[in-house]
């Protein structure tokens, strides 16, 4: 279970991938993401696919790029992937083409190596309720410090291409998250995607 923060940060009521919550398709993967974001028991999975995949999981024609829609998924998906599936076996999708945003297409298929489909589930990196009057994380600094220190299920942060730990933030002086953080993406591993982003 990894939070994400990239690039500008999306408008909508949806999370697309710059400020998300990213975890594999398993029911305990989904428990442990559900507790990181704050989500009640009632609420549904998220989750994104790439976009060519996306008929051999679902029962519709799927084209929701902006996660618009819940949809029902195949017998054979549920029982291939039940953490994306809510209770009535449907999911909220995002489809992700290679145009729209290829770092996370990218990412998908590379999750199809271990999972056996690009799909991940998908939550918003926001407050720890949905009825929170705090907003979507827009700052980098907010992002890893507050949800790493705090957030229980999450142990990981991608901010940019640097990968930050529950370990490296928990020594920061609150305060300090800008000026320690910079220091710390110096020496934070540096991650790149092995097809070379």
């Amino acid at each position: 279970v990894v939070a994400v923060v990239r690039g500008r940060s999306e408008i909508g009521p949806r999370p697309l991938g710059r400020r998300s919550i990213l975890a594999v398709p398993t029911r305990s993967a989904w428990a442990a993401l559900r507790r990181a974001a704050g989500y009640e028991w009632y609420q549904a999975p998220m989750a994104s696919i790439a976009a060519e995949r996306a008929s051999a999981l679902f029962d519709h024609p799927v084209w929701s790029p902006y996660m618009s829609f819940a949809v029902p998924l195949r017998p054979e998906a549920v029982a291939a992937f039940p953490g994306v599936a809510h209770v009535d076996n449907t999911s909220h999708i995002h489809t992700v083409t290679n145009g729209a945003d290829s770092w996370l297409w990218l990412l998908l298929w590379e999750a199809a190596r271990c999972v056996g489909q690009p799909l991940l589930l998908h939550a918003p990196l926001q407050a720890p309720t949905r009825w929170s009057a705090e907003p979507q994380v827009l700052n980098t600094a907010s992002a890893v410090i507050e949800r790493l220190r705090n957030a229980t299920g999450l142990d990981h942060a991608l901010v940019e291409d640097h990968l930050f730990t529950r370990e490296m933030v928990t020594r920061v002086p609150e305060g300090l998250e800008v000026e320690v953080l910079q220091g710390l993406a110096h020496s934070s591993r540096r991650v790149r995607h092995r097809r070379g982003l």
